[in-house]
């Protein structure tokens, strides 16, 4: 099987690559390269031809006497079918920043840019299966049909 080449077009945490890995731990003759990436975030005014993606802003809400409790990032995560290693590497992950006087200041994501990175995610079943369809399993053989060019007229409703 020739390799497939993924260009990964998410800001979220890459479903896709965690997607191709499992196929490829699960079908040996399976193999992908990640040949490029891009962070796509639309703007908020539409764009001439393509589609807006939801955003999370204010909105007027009718507020009562309830107690909302708030998903946790890990939680986010799980619901987006990450496994609990990934996650631990995300909790584990520290940013590095270099001050002026050369000292090394690390912090962790903040759990802000958490929700975004599982936000911005797709289920990873979700897109095993959609690859699986598109370079594993097997295409129905058609037979070859000569269309003609009035075919529609003569059908029956």
């Amino acid at each position: 099987m020739n390799k497939i080449r993924l260009i990964s077009l998410f800001s979220g945490y890459d479903s896709q690559a965690l997607a191709m890995e499992r196929l490829k731990r699960d079908f040996p003759d399976f193999d992908y390269e990640l040949v490029a990436w891009c962070e796509i975030d639309f703007a908020r005014e539409p764009i001439h031809g393509l589609a807006r993606t939801l955003k999370a802003d204010n909105h007027n809400v009718v507020l009562y006497n309830f107690r909302i409790r708030k998903l946790t990032p890990r939680e986010c995560f799980r619901l987006m079918d990450m496994d609990d290693a990934d996650i631990d590497k995300i909790d584990a992950y520290r940013i590095k920043t270099t001050l002026k006087d050369g000292t090394v200041k690390e912090k962790p994501i903040p759990k802000s840019q958490k929700y975004k990175l599982a936000g911005n995610s797709i289920v990873v079943s979700c897109l095993y299966h959609i690859f699986k369809g598109m370079f594993i399993d097997e295409k129905p053989k058609l037979p070859p049909k000569q269309l003609d060019l009035f075919d529609d007229l003569w059908q029956k409703n």
